[in-house]
C-alpha cells in the first residue's frame, strides 16, 4: 500500500513531500442503478445469474419491486465466484432496504458509496422522507466502503477535488454533492474552516442548467424542506 497507493488509511496522502503536497483530486461520479454500466452493477448482474436473475431487466424488476431480497445466496462465497460475491449479501441488503424505503439509487463518488439527495421539487412539505432511513441505509453502506480500499473523505476535503461528470442518469448523485457543497460553503468559518468533499464540477450544460434549477428550487422550497436537505446533507460525508 504505501509503496503504491497514493492514499494512505489515516487520511493522509502518500506521494506528499517536504516540499510539496496533493493539491488537486480530480474524481469522477457514478450511481448505482442497472443500465448505468456502472461495474459494481456489472458485476451484480453476472454473480446474481448464478441464483435466478435472468437479466438486467429481470433485476431492474426486482430492485423496484422490492423483492432482490428474496434471492438466495450461499453463505460462504465460491473461490471461483467474482470477488464481488464476498460482499453481495450485505450490497443486497443496502439495495432492497432502499427500494422498500423509497430511498432511490446510491452515488458513487471516487469509489465512495453515498445515498443520494431527491432534488427540492420532488419534496413536499406535509411529507418528508423519514431521516432515520437515511441515517440506517448510509451505516448499510458504510459496511461496504470499509471493505473498499478507497480514499476517504477526509482525502477529499485536504484536496481540493474537481468532480468531473454528468448525464440524465447521474443528476441525482451529482446534485448530492453541489447542495453539500453548497451548505458546507454556508457554514464554514474560521472556527469551522472543513472543506468540502467537492471544490469544483465540470459537465455538460444540459445538467448543468438541471443542477442550477435545483438550487434555485432549493433556495425558494419553504424552511422546512431547506431544513430537512441541510440536515440529510450534514449526515452524508463523514469519515
Amino acid at each position: 500500500m504505501r509503496d503504491h497507493c497514493a492514499f494512505l488509511p489515516d487520511g493522509g496522502w502518500n506521494w506528499n513531500r517536504s516540499n510539496q503536497t496533493s493539491r488537486r483530486a480530480i474524481c469522477g461520479v457514478g450511481v448505482l442503478r442497472p443500465n448505468s454500466g456502472h461495474r459494481i452493477i456489472m458485476f451484480l448482474e453476472s454473480y446474481l445469474k448464478q441464483h435466478g436473475v435472468r437479466d438486467l431487466e429481470h433485476l431492474q424488476n426486482m430492485i423496484d419491486s422490492g423483492s432482490v431480497g428474496e434471492i438466495r445466496l450461499p453463505e460462504k462465497p465460491i473461490d471461483s465466484a467474482p470477488y464481488l460475491s464476498r460482499v453481495a449479501v450485505d450490497l443486497i441488503d443496502a439495495i432492497t432496504f432502499a427500494s422498500r424505503k423509497k430511498l432511490g439509487y446510491f452515488g458513487d463518488g471516487a469509489n465512495r458509496i453515498y445515498p443520494c439527495i431527491p432534488l427540492p421539487d420532488k419534496l413536499h412539505e406535509g411529507n418528508l422522507p423519514n431521516l432515520d432511513d437515511y441515517i440506517e441505509l448510509i451505516k448499510k453502506l458504510d459496511i461496504l466502503n470499509r471493505r473498499a480500499v478507497v480514499m476517504e473523505w477526509s482525502h477529499l476535503r485536504d484536496a481540493s477535488p474537481w468532480v468531473t461528470a454528468g448525464g440524465t442518469l447521474k443528476l441525482l448523485p451529482i446534485w448530492t454533492l453541489v447542495i453539500s457543497r453548497y451548505l458546507d460553503s454556508a457554514r464554514r468559518t474560521v472556527d469551522n474552516p472543513r472543506g468540502s468533499v467537492v471544490e469544483k464540477l465540470t459537465t455538460d450544460s444540459v445538467t448543468a442548467q438541471s443542477l442550477l434549477d435545483a438550487l434555485d428550487c432549493f433556495k425558494r422550497s419553504s424552511d422546512r424542506v431547506q431544513h430537512w436537505i441541510a440536515e440529510l446533507a450534514s449526515k452524508l460525508f463523514q469519515d
